[in-house]
């Protein structure tokens, strides 16, 4: 029998994002002779400086440049789109990893109108918390999203998610118990993260970094959800306190120059360290003495689960999913708590720190190791393909 053809659908942007690094991944450690991704970005390519790589060699990248952010583009723009592109494609399966109910439910519609009859739609993210505070617009996208939410439950041959509360945002609680759902966790590269002291070394003589300063690190575009803003503060309140201290702010985004701006008018430009887009977290990780995590919402962060390999003590928001509470390592504070509060926890635990432990185990029993996880994903698509 040939290949499993999956057309994997992404909102796309300009950034690398956390979804394009979960496929990749996760097709990096699948029998190529037997599945084969195509990706389409509903806007623009966030997998370029990846795509020449051996194991995307016979993979397309296809992108509909649709502006998702403009009210005057028709919905059904997008719809056409994806149909077009499912028509022209005829792929076995159609995987649907948008991040939004709105999108996904309009590639889930196109796919359909396209000839798909296996189409998996996939929740990365949780709410967004955009809704209105105007009562009747308000009330117009809660039955908005219901309307779309049982579209995609009623439509979708298979429904995963990351955590149990982004399956809920994208389908409602009504998903959790249906037979379509299943949980695909964001599984990462265990060996590649474990803690290495010759590379925590190498790194921190590179940067300059004593041996006595403290190191905070966050990986993660810079956008509304991820709350750099707030990081800011937290880390200007563990400063004051503790001067020998760094942050590293690894990413790109739309709000990086307003975080450069706070940055600046706090006095930080010495301490705070924009280190851009990298191919390298497994080992700034190694570097670092602290992740700290303070997005509005997240599906869940699989960063954190990095983190956690690499032996780091790890600060999360307790508003966003504790799927990633897999060790003591993870910490979750309200975000209401207020910056001064976060700086004094996270003083309190780098007060009491050890030597940092081999995690691979604890990766390993929790099921968010890559080998075994992309297997799993494997066996669904050659199950539903064929």
């Amino acid at each position: 029998m040939g290949k499993v053809r999956v057309l994997q659908i992404l909102a796309g942007g300009n950034e690398y994002n956390g979804v394009s690094d979960f496929l990749l991944s996760h097709y990096a450690y699948m029998d190529r002779d037997a599945v084969q991704f195509d990706f389409v970005f509903c806007r623009s390519n966030t997998m370029k400086l990846r795509q020449q790589e051996d194991f995307l060699a016979d993979s397309k990248f296809i992108e509909l440049n649709t502006d998702l952010t403009k009210k005057a583009n028709h919905p059904m723009e997008l719809v056409n789109k994806v149909r077009d592109v499912v028509q022209r494609e005829k792929p076995d399966i159609v995987h649907i990893n948008t991040g939004s109910i709105s999108i996904t439910a309009r590639c889930l519609l196109g796919a359909k109108r396209g000839g798909a009859d296996r189409i998996i739609s996939h929740s990365h993210n949780t709410d967004p918390l955009t809704i209105s505070s105007n009562p009747l617009k308000k009330n117009v996208k809660k039955i908005a999203n219901s309307l779309m939410r049982y579209y995609i439950r009623r439509n979708s041959t298979l429904i995963l998610a990351c955590s149990d509360e982004a399956g809920e945002y994208l389908c409602g609680k009504q998903v959790l118990k249906s037979k379509k759902y299943s949980l695909a966790k964001n599984a990462i590269h265990t060996d590649a993260f474990l803690y290495n002291g010759a590379a925590r070394e190498r790194l921190r003589r590179e940067f300059q970094i004593g041996p006595d300063t403290t190191l905070f690190g966050c990986v993660g575009r810079f956008s509304r959800q991820k709350n750099h803003l707030f990081l800011i503060d937290v880390f200007h309140q563990y400063q004051k306190k503790h001067p020998d201290s760094l942050l590293w702010l690894v990413g790109e985004g739309d709000t990086r120059e307003a975080v450069q701006r706070k940055v600046n008018e706090l006095g930080l430009t010495e301490k705070v360290v924009f280190l851009g887009q990298r191919k390298d977290v497994n080992e700034l990780l190694q570097a670092m003495d602290v992740f700290v995590l303070t997005s509005i919402y997240e599906g869940l962060g699989i960063v954190s689960i990095e983190a956690q390999a690499s032996g780091l003590p790890v600060f999360l928001p307790d508003e966003i999913s504790h799927g990633s509470d897999i060790s003591p390592l993870a910490h979750f504070i309200p975000l209401s708590a207020g910056a001064d509060f976060w700086a004094e926890s996270i003083g309190k635990v780098l007060g009491q720190q050890g030597v940092r432990q081999n995690m691979r185990n604890t990766i390993v029993e929790s099921g968010y190791d890559i080998s075994k996880a992309a297997k799993r994903l494997e066996k669904i698509y050659i199950k539903l393909g064929r």
